[in-house]
């Protein structure tokens, strides 16, 4: 089994390509489709993602993924690792499904916990995507197929940082690290506390009102 073939199994594999996490999109060089889109299918997913950590036994720090397995009801899962320049491949991750009922994800292992962690976040995000049947029947009516998988990718990117970082959990938790370590030891609290990287926690504080970038 090769796992970073497109075509492996016989489900889709969508690539986690390396480049720099949560990028933001300048305004004025997007196109007004494309930033009505990331604003209508971002709140669809985070509403998404509260209702799977609502559901989730497991109410620990940092986030796990068994409440994604579990709201992905029916499958199997599998976790491997790899390693790129073994593989001569410029990618942190991919994913596949076999007969509707075993998911495989894949992991770079020349890069850190955190960016591990995004990573199968961000699978895990395609894959909710894939069987949503209306985000599926909105971004297949995109003409320009470059800007379809622009949207499709910025809202896979969106929706893992809200899952390991959501806002709910981030209000409190920033909160208690002010009381506790004060303004300026706040970041990097946070940043251990969910085990996401000091990029990622920046910009989630700075979305959510907390704090300036």
């Amino acid at each position: 089994m090769n796992p970073l073939t497109p075509d492996a199994g016989t489900g889709s594999c969508s690539y986690v390509l390396r480049k720099k996490m949560n990028q933001k999109p300048k305004y004025g060089q997007c196109s007004v489709l494309y930033m009505e889109k990331i604003k209508k299918w971002k709140h669809h997913f985070r509403g998404i993602v509260h209702k799977i950590l609502l559901n989730a036994k497991d109410k620990t720090l940092p986030i796990a993924f068994s409440p994604m397995e579990h709201y992905l009801d029916g499958f199997d899962f599998e976790y491997y690792n790899f390693d790129p320049n073994e593989e001569e491949l410029n990618i942190d991750g991919s994913y596949e499904i076999e007969d509707g009922r075993i998911i495989r994800i894949f992991v770079a292992t020349d890069v850190p916990r955190s960016r591990q962690r995004f990573t199968i976040a961000h699978e895990f995000c395609h894959i909710i995507q894939l069987y949503d049947g209306e985000f599926m029947a909105d971004m297949e009516a995109i003409a320009d197929p470059t800007e379809r998988e622009n949207i499709i990718e910025r809202i896979a990117e969106m929706t893992a940082s809200y899952y390991l970082a959501p806002l709910p959990l981030i209000q409190r938790e920033y909160q208690r690290a002010v009381e506790e370590f004060g303004h300026g030891y706040a970041l990097p609290h946070l940043t251990n506390k969910f085990a996401v990287s000091h990029t990622m926690m920046s910009i989630c504080l700075s979305d959510y009102g907390l704090q300036k970038q």
